[in-house]
């Protein structure tokens, strides 16, 4: 296809600089996923005028304008009440910290623009029309599923050592493969990562984990990834470890999971298997290295309790499955038996009776916690209890409901719990 539907809204905003004299386009990723037949969340536009020009355009055609960007070309128009970026054809100047250019310089030629770009799936623009503007062969690359650096790859990784990663990215979303010489520059390059903020390794890093295809990237460029994170490399005597790792990202994780439990998971089994397997406290070692990426305490409390609970035994009775689920949530349950079948330190029948009897248990309404109990704390205090008696007392009552011991009736509740206590001052 050599035609992009545009918005009507992206052609109005459009025809407004090309009827003042302005050359204007889309570029980049918006391109390219409409080409891929994939959704479109952002319209990046380029053009040829300056960021005075463009903020003078939109001004007099009574648009508010935000400026924040425009030191670096980019003037925000406020359209009908939505935020769209317009940014000046740019050449960048030298990348002498290995991550963004010391300046840019404006330019009117859209070419100059797209041969700074890094892939060429990414070097694409089209116009108003729809006409598709591929200078460097991004079609042809998408058609054969090939993640390709404009020009020389390894200019492009040391202009910028985070390409390297949306490099993997790309691949592991799109399902596509780096062209050789890109992919050897990717192992080459991989050291320039240290260059890079720990919060845009995780981000790119979460984004190769969400992937579908992430197993093959992983299982070639596994050392890229050991230098993302700041992992001491020996020499590939961790060869097997990783790929045994990349092997289980081919599982594919169950229907209904949000983009962040996947991205725990499998984040945990890739260090878990990978990264230190094999290791003392894998679990610590996880949370260090989340902390170390400044992930979100929400991740690394998960990914490394995944860990840490993974390394136990399996809950093969639904005793030990309440008492799991009432510990950590159904949640990280579901995880953790995700994260047991695919490394396979659960057998498939090991793996289904857990999955079926969480699915039991949550549909009897089981009772779970201190909170679902049919007696609270104030119960148990007019039965005598004080203090710290209070809380161990409910715990002991809720152990002995979910062992099916004791149904969770109040009565019955209120009867043991007095035994309970009873039995308390009897051994002081």
């Amino acid at each position: 296809m050599n035609v992009v539907t545009v918005p009507r809204k992206i052609q109005e905003i459009m025809e407004v600089m090309e009827v003042n004299g302005h050359e204007i386009c889309a570029v980049g990723g918006c391109v390219r996923d409409f080409l891929l037949g994939r959704p479109i969340h952002d319209w990046d536009l380029c053009t040829s005028a300056c960021p005075d020009e463009t903020q003078k355009v939109f001004e007099e055609a009574g648009c508010q304008t935000i400026l924040t960007g425009k030191k670096h070309g980019t003037i925000t128009v406020l359209w009908q009440g939505e935020a769209v970026e317009i940014t000046t054809y740019r050449i960048d100047g030298e990348y002498t910290d290995g991550r963004r250019p010391d300046h840019v310089t404006f330019t009117g030629r859209l070419e100059d623009d797209l041969s700074r770009r890094d892939f060429t799936i990414n070097a694409m623009a089209c116009r108003r029309d729809g006409e598709v503007i591929d200078l460097f062969g991004g079609r042809r690359d998408l058609a054969e599923g090939c993640i390709r650096c404009v020009g020389d790859p390894r200019l492009r990784f040391e202009e910028d050592g985070l390409r390297i990663l949306r490099g993997l990215r790309f691949a592991a979303r799109l399902g596509f493969q780096l062209e050789e010489g890109t992919a050897q520059a990717v192992m080459e390059g991989r050291e320039r990562l240290s260059l890079i903020s720990p919060e845009r390794i995780w981000a790119e890093l979460a984004g190769l984990m969400a992937g579908p295809e992430a197993a093959p990237v992983m299982e070639r460029f596994y050392p890229v990834v050991e230098a993302a994170l700041r992992l001491d490399s020996t020499a590939g005597q961790r060869e097997r470890e990783w790929r045994c790792a990349a092997r289980c990202l081919a599982a594919p994780v169950p229907d209904g999971w949000s983009q962040w439990m996947t991205v725990t998971a499998r984040f945990a089994m890739t260090l878990w298997k990978g990264a230190f397997s094999g290791l003392s406290e894998p679990g610590k070692r996880a949370f260090d290295c989340c902390v170390a990426l400044r992930t979100d305490k929400a991740t690394r409390k998960r990914v490394a309790v995944l860990i840490e609970e993974a390394e136990k035994g399996l809950p093969l009775t639904p005793y030990q499955l309440r008492k799991l689920a009432g510990e950590m949530g159904w949640e990280t349950v579901a995880q953790l038996i995700f994260l047991w079948e695919v490394t396979e330190a659960a057998s498939p029948e090991e793996a289904e009776w857990m999955q079926n009897e969480a699915g039991e248990i949550v549909r009897r309404g089981d009772c779970i916690s201190i909170g679902q109990l049919e007696i609270q704390g104030a119960h148990i205090q007019k039965l005598g209890a004080r203090g710290p008696q209070i809380g161990e007392t409910l715990k002991r009552l809720l152990d002995d409901v979910m062992k099916g011991e004791l149904p969770n009736q109040r009565d019955r509740l209120e009867k043991r719990a007095g035994e309970l206590l009873r039995e308390s001052i009897g051994s002081k």
